[in-house]
């Protein structure tokens, strides 16, 4: 049933059949199933692009590669996932994220065909180099789809989900590289991911629309619901005369592009998101070693097998899942009983991230399995600094959070491209010196909780702590 005018339906009699039956009805949870598709998105985007972190012994003995050269390979996706950051979300704006999104999977699938095809050190190279291009823009219009699709204060919980989709697929890449691997050889396994991906972008487009307006399932309940600054309940029904006027707002492509350009010019020109910026480089430096050297560390420095390793991955990717889950409704609780969107975001990611250096610097001395539960209760109290990160983006970005994401995503990854290259530095030039790259780490944690603490997203001027 098309939406009806706000000014006809206050006209009419609430008796009316035809107008106070829909409008009665308890909303739809077709935003939920939205979510499981966006969430389904990085779990499958995580499978090829952590795969190799396992694989990463039996490549080098097999193409017989340096530490540094290893490196390389294992972070130069993320060099093609930060220059495709703006044009990926771009494209998304331009052609709708209904095409791209599943687009950019079929793209970076066919990578993954090449990387397994690779026979030199160039081939895995360029190949990964183009599979980071093809999941740039996957980011970026994910928050943008969380925009349209979430009021405010289910955010936190949607970011979180999705946060925690991405170390679920790095769990479940590990968990099935370590049987995969000794059985297949690395690459077929990559090859059995890149069906995976192909067949997931052929469902997203079938469930994906790019706004509720779009999805023959969502009920006028559900869209009031959804547009609302700050939502009810999910089970409340929409009174008669409510939000009646919220269906008709116009869209954010209904708006004078002079007014959508001055407000990202000056989204993107604050102080805010040069600190979030800061994080958030420091959050995915951090993070690039658990998907890259992880199982090198415990297979060289704790004496593991391959295929344990690779398994004993999932423990502090768990961990991260794990904190990322509960941060969400921690960060929608926090903001709804305090309305303070520093102390609910600001506050919780320094907490979470100065909390992960502690636990990652409690590894250094540490013999196994101590080191792994040092590091995994760390990573835990690392996962609440995702959704408060996806949540702060959305605050300062409003309408330009597609470009405002597109810009963290870029220098996080900038972060999680040096991280691999610095750890293979470290250890040619100090062979077995995991206490340096563990020091290492936990210094960036640090750094980047110290940023947080001077991020304020309750205003959009400067975005700093003291201003209003």
């Amino acid at each position: 049933m098309p939406i009806a005018n706000p000014m006809s339906l206050n006209a009419m009699p609430a008796a009316d059949p035809e107008l106070a039956g829909p409008m009665q009805k308890p909303a739809t949870g077709v935003r939920h199933l939205v979510l499981a598709a966006m969430t389904t998105a990085v779990l499958v985007a995580y499978l090829p692009r952590t795969a190799l972190g396992p694989a990463a012994s039996l490549i080098q003995d097999e193409l017989r590669l340096s530490d540094l050269a290893m490196g390389d390979i294992l972070g130069v996706w993320a060099l093609g996932y930060l220059c495709l950051q703006l044009p990926g979300g771009w494209l998304g704006d331009r052609f709708g994220r209904r095409v791209t999104v599943p687009l950019f999977g079929l793209v970076w699938s066919a990578c993954t065909l090449g990387t397994a095809a690779a026979a030199s050190f160039a081939g895995l190279w360029w190949s990964r180099l183009i599979f980071g291009m093809a999941q740039g823009g996957l980011i970026p219009c994910l928050t943008r789809a969380c925009v349209d699709w979430f009021p405010e204060d289910r955010r936190g919980t949607a970011g979180a989900a999705i946060n925690a989709g991405m170390s679920s697929g790095a769990v479940v890449a590990g968990g099935l590289s370590a049987p995969l691997l000794p059985w297949l050889g690395w690459r077929l396994t990559l090859r059995v991911f890149a069906l995976v991906g192909v067949a997931w972008a052929v469902g997203f487009w079938i469930i994906f629309r790019n706004r509720p307006e779009e999805h023959p399932g969502v009920n006028q309940a559900e869209l009031a619901l959804i547009r609302r600054g700050i939502a009810g309940a999910d089970s409340e029904p929409v009174p008669e005369n409510g939000p009646a006027d919220l269906l008709d707002r116009p869209s954010p492509r209904d708006e004078p592009k002079a007014t959508r350009r001055v407000d990202r010019l000056g989204v993107c020109g604050s102080w805010a998101l040069v600190l979030l910026n800061s994080q958030a480089f420091c959050r995915a430096f951090g993070y690039a070693f658990l998907t890259s050297w992880l199982p090198s560390y415990l297979k060289r420095a704790h004496g593991l097998s391959v295929a344990g390793a690779s398994a004993l991955t999932m423990v502090p990717l768990a961990g991260y899942i794990a904190g990322s889950i509960l941060a969400g409704p921690l960060i929608d609780h926090l903001f709804r009983r305090t309305g303070s969107k520093w102390l609910s975001r600001s506050v919780v990611g320094a907490v979470s991230l100065v909390l992960t250096g502690l636990g990652t610097m409690s590894a250094m001395s540490s013999t196994h399995p101590a080191a792994l539960v040092a590091l995994a209760l760390g990573l835990t109290a690392g996962g609440f600094a995702g959704p408060a990160t996806w949540a702060a983006t959305m605050d300062l970005g409003g309408k330009s959070s597609t470009s405002v994401m597109a810009i963290l995503n870029m220098t996080g990854n900038l972060g999680a491209y040096l991280c691999p290259r610095a750890i293979g530095g470290i250890l040619d030039a100090f062979p077995e010196r995991w206490d340096l790259v563990l020091l290492m780490l936990a210094a960036v944690y640090i750094l980047g909780g110290l940023c947080w603490l001077l991020v304020n997203p309750d205003t959009r001027t400067s975005g700093c702590v003291g201003e209003k």
